[in-house]
């Protein structure tokens, strides 16, 4: 495998196991060859004008944290933990605490804990140091239940689910294994299936749908019975779920990227954007969606896929010389015609995911955000670093960008006008969270809660 094929495959790996927001990939170190033409698509796309040239965003005022809280980068899930005004987070010591959402006072702790995965109005769950699974009252930090759930030294590889009435435990050594939430009997177990890189994709009718990685390329669905845990079916190919379609997963099928990193050479013909449409109660296939035929397919990338409406959106980019820019591309499902392809190049790089109906993007430093529904633009100036795109959040009237070496912007998504500035040591490392009138942002080491709302 060459170097060009090497740099392919890491970036088909981040576009099939991406968590949402695309645009992780950052090629610049790939010595590749200039991208080839491109005929089908481009000649066929429907723009608007590009977006008007923006000043620069004056600084706005620099808000400070109400509270903070050394986290030592422990949490898993992309939302904080939230329930009845406390918020739920570990130290580097694996001390599991709950504190006031607006003042940051512990009200409770447990020591030698773990990450809090499951959280609802009464309880919050998690698998502490020992490998056992435990429930605990999210008001007083009671410990309702406690059972062994994970062998040492797997702690790290599992991760809670709940669903369909159900705590599920997926371990990359151990399988899954199902637990009665109120009592903590575990109802079942399967050791067959190897949880790596795994989730959780549902539960839809009797059927729970799991899956899991099997070589960092590859995704391998199952279909397991809720009441015993057996295997109905399998699998396995090169998808991504995207959403679902009248009781079918919507998935986002790459496998013309693998073929291109064996064919390249030559030109040939293919699909920018493939859908599968995948039965959950068979785990068959029953419908496939091709869109964007491209007459040379070699190096084109397909990244990330959206739903919203009778529209499907790609992220798409060309490998050239330096990186993969991320476009979005707007496709009208259920037709074949070039006409009713749309491409949104012109605003630049998407650097969000869909956030509340809005993509986001940023061209010569400007930030524009674009409403799926009707293609309404918001402009919100130029700022001075680029946008990561882990740093991306709508909240009602507010958005947060989370700028490239740290710290951030708070917008007014109705004006675009500049609302406060954030001072962060570390780049993002999650999405920020707003709730009852304050906004959490996680770096590496710590939260810092601001309050921006009555």
């Amino acid at each position: 495998m060459n170097k060009i094929q090497q740099g392919a495959m890491c970036i088909l790996a981040a576009a099939l196991f991406s968590s949402g927001a695309p645009g992780w990939v950052r090629a610049e170190s790939l010595l590749t060859p200039a991208a080839p033409q491109r005929t089908s698509v481009q000649a066929a796309q429907v723009g608007q004008a590009s977006p008007a040239a923006s000043a620069d965003v004056k600084p706005p005022r620099k808000l400070q944290p109400v509270w903070q809280a050394d986290t030592a980068g422990s949490e898993r899930s992309a939302l904080l933990p939230v329930s009845n005004g406390l918020t739920y987070y570990t130290d580097r010591q694996q001390t599991l605490h709950a504190a006031d959402i607006r003042t940051g006072k512990i009200k409770w702790s447990i020591k030698e804990a773990g990450a809090p995965e499951v959280v609802t109005s009464n309880t919050v769950s998690f698998i502490n140091k020992a490998g056992q699974l435990v429930k605990a009252d999210a008001v007083s930090g009671r410990i309702h239940w406690k059972v062994s759930a994970v062998k040492l030294p797997n702690v790290l590889g599992a991760h809670i689910h709940s669903v369909g009435g159900l705590l599920l435990v997926l371990n990359e050594d151990g399988g899954v294994s199902a637990y009665n939430p109120s009592s903590g009997k575990r109802i079942w177990k399967n050791s067959r299936l190897r949880m790596y890189a795994s989730d959780v994709i549902g539960q839809y009718s009797d059927t729970l749908v799991v899956a899991s990685s099997v070589d960092n390329m590859q995704t391998r669905f199952f279909g397991l019975d809720p009441d015993t845990g057996k295997i109905r079916w399998s699998l396995t190919g090169f998808y991504n779920k995207i959403g679902t379609d009248n009781g079918n997963l919507v998935l986002r099928e790459v496998t013309e990227q693998a073929m291109r990193l064996f064919y390249r050479e030559k030109p040939f013909r293919g699909y920018q954007f493939r859908l599968a449409l995948l039965d959950p109660k068979t785990g068959r296939i029953v419908e496939t969606e091709k869109y964007g035929l491209l007459q040379d397919a070699r190096l084109s990338v397909d990244l990330q896929g959206y739903l919203t409406g009778k529209f499907a959106y790609g992220v798409e980019g060309e490998l050239d010389s330096r990186n993969v820019d991320n476009r979005l591309t707007r496709y009208l499902r259920g037709s074949t015609s070039p006409e009713t392809i749309k491409s949104y190049a012109e605003y630049g790089n998407l650097v969000s995911g869909l956030e509340e109906g809005w993509f986001f993007f940023q061209k010569n430093g400007v930030l524009t955000a674009l409403r799926a529904s009707d293609d309404k633009t918001v402009s919100f100036g130029r700022l001075p670093a680029s946008v990561e795109t882990t740093g991306v959040k709508v909240e009602g009237q507010y958005v947060f960008a989370g700028l490239n070496g740290g710290g951030g912007y708070l917008f007014n998504l109705k004006t675009g006008a500049p609302i406060g500035r954030f001072d962060t040591e570390l780049d993002l490392f999650t999405h920020p969270f707003f709730s009852e009138g304050m906004l959490f942002i996680r770096t590496e080491t710590k939260i810092e809660a601001f309050q921006i709302g009555e």
